[in-house]
């Protein structure tokens, strides 16, 4: 395993990236919903179709363009074509699928009361 100047692994890099970008909440719920309808990254769609919440205001599609999206397609998770605002899944999307998964089925436990 090859080691950073500062003497971080590579891998715990790369896991500590991907725990950043799955922290929050919306990119968690889009990552989940675009997983279960197309993890091969064949299917396009618009963000907002996969949120739960169908009622996206402009404040979250504001988020969406200019924190969500930039940071997923970052990380290679998704490909964003930013002229017709359709997500599909990135090179990286089957790599993190177990850890999505994970947050899901644990959502209410980890969750704050």
């Amino acid at each position: 395993m090859s080691c950073t100047p500062n003497g971080a692994s590579e891998a715990k890099i790369e896991l500590d990236r991907v725990l950043s970008v799955l922290e929050d909440r919306v990119r968690r719920r889009l990552l989940v919903a675009l997983i279960d309808e197309d993890s091969s990254g064949e299917t396009a769609f618009q963000p907002e179709e996969l949120l739960e919440d169908k009622r996206v205001d402009g404040r979250l599609r504001t988020e969406l363009r200019h924190v969500h999206l930039p940071r997923l397609e970052e990380a290679k998770i998704i490909e964003w074509d930013r002229e017709t605002n359709t997500i599909t899944g990135g090179s990286k999307i089957e790599s993190i699928q177990s850890i999505v998964e994970l947050f899901e089925d644990n959502e209410e436990a980890l969750s704050e009361e």
